[in-house]
């Protein structure tokens, strides 16, 4: 997955540069350029809240890869340090940014997302935290130079909602949204926030990333060091990702629907093509990988997802298709596909294991489902009758997965090939 970083801007009232990221997707509209009445764009209300996610830094690392959207520009670092994310801006070096950003995205609506400052980097340097969408929308509560603000950039249009002299004992930061309106807020004891501007939602809130950060759009000798704690007060609310099932895409429209917006593609090797209800990843033979992935985590707990292969990979490639549930980097299930083979199986700690089955005849169909903790990898002809290619019990907590329909080449070059997605999550 690649992310570009935060990039220099100019705003008014101390606010130079206050940044642009790279967003990943936002919910809405199955397809950017149409849909169905099958088609789910935002997850329903209730599940999936901003809030079911805190951390209080305390263990030192990424555990799950949660932040694994963060970024680090030329001369700029982050790191999880004795409780603490501490970002470094560069020296010297203008417009360069370091932000600690969530991978999966969360839904704002009726929440607060809300971060602890200890401590503020020097003049000259913003300090902040954010939520975005995959638009490159975003809204900021910023503090530099004794300046603290509100801002919102919409379409690429930049506003300062408000600006005033920055309280040093509201340590605590949040953007909150009630019902249409958007609350930028401090507090000094994490509890009760008091709102210091607000704007109706200029985007949907739905699907949003949060973002601690540093940087400045000129050039600081001198720049400090920016420390923050207690994301989301440090502990979850206990609410649950939306069930898996509540995805569902028939690919309909152009362009790859923003609920995918965690999707990658080597540009080297690979290719994503969506036209006529399919999606097509396609390879020229080199290394490399290509994929459609959740922005959301989901929960495949006693849940299934399922997709349609029209078409694909060619018998003479190395090319594989993979139906891919990832808690992190290290703990996977996966249903890969050749012309000839399925191959179910899991990483567990980082050590894949796969149990390769004779592709049947019109074996188009493919699921994994989740049942009392029992892991089960089928293919079908009719989405009825399902054969049971491998049951394996549950190796890791699924209950926040991202989901992927990838596909690629690995260990050495091969011919030219490609796979067909259709109807995921379509009865």
């Amino acid at each position: 997955m690649k992310h570009t970083a935060l990039r220099a801007l100019v705003l008014v009232v101390a606010l130079e540069g206050c940044g642009r990221f790279r967003f990943d997707a936002l919910p809405g509209a199955s397809d950017a350029t149409g849909g169905d009445a099958t088609d789910s764009g935002a997850a329903p209300m209730g599940c999936n809240a901003i809030t079911r996610f805190a951390d209080d830094f305390a263990d030192g690392v990424d555990a799950g890869e949660h932040w694994k959207s963060s970024y680090a520009d030329p001369g700029t670092s982050y790191a999880e340090v004795a409780g603490e994310v501490i970002l470094t801006p560069a020296t010297g070096i203008s417009g360069s940014y370091a932000g600690y950003k969530t991978l999966r995205a969360y839904d704002l609506r009726g929440h607060r997302a809300f971060a602890k400052n200890t401590q503020l980097a020097n003049a000259g340097v913003q300090n902040g935290i954010s939520v975005e969408d995959d638009a490159g929308d975003f809204l900021h509560v910023v503090v530099a130079s004794g300046s603290l603000s509100a801002v919102t950039n919409v379409n690429s249009v930049f506003t300062t909602i408000a600006s005033s002299a920055y309280d040093a004992a509201q340590v605590y930061w949040g953007i909150e949204e009630r019902s249409g309106t958007i609350l930028f807020e401090t507090s000094a004891d994490g509890v009760t926030f008091t709102t210091f501007a607000q704007t109706p939602s200029p985007f949907d809130m739905s699907l949003v990333k949060f973002t601690m950060f540093v940087g400045s759009g000129g050039s600081v000798a001198s720049p400090g060091t920016a420390h923050f704690t207690a994301y989301n007060g440090g502990v979850a609310d206990g609410e649950a990702a939306c069930a898996a099932s509540t995805l569902s895409d028939r690919f309909d429209g152009s362009a790859r629907a923003p609920t995918w917006g965690n999707g990658y593609d080597d540009t080297a090797c690979c290719t994503q093509m969506q036209a006529g209800g399919t999606v097509t990843l396609g390879s020229n033979g080199q290394l490399g990988y290509t994929a459609y992935r959740t922005l959301a985590g989901y929960s495949l707990t006693n849940d299934q997802v399922n997709v349609t292969i029209p078409s694909g990979p060619a018998a003479a490639s190395t090319f594989y298709g993979d139906l891919h549930i990832i808690v992190d980097t290290n703990n996977t299930l996966s249903l890969q596909v050749t012309a000839t083979q399925w191959k179910p199986g899991s990483t567990v700690a980082g050590t894949q294991t796969l149990s390769p089955v004779a592709r049947q005849l019109g074996e188009n169909y493919i699921r994994i489902r989740d049942s009392s903790g029992m892991v089960n990898f089928e293919a079908s002809t009719d989405k009825v009758a399902w054969r049971s290619l491998l049951v394996l019990p549950e190796p890791f907590a699924v209950d926040d997965v991202l989901v992927a329909l990838e596909a690629g080449i690995a260990g050495s070059t091969s011919s030219a090939s490609s796979i067909s997605f259709d109807d995921y999550n379509v009865p």
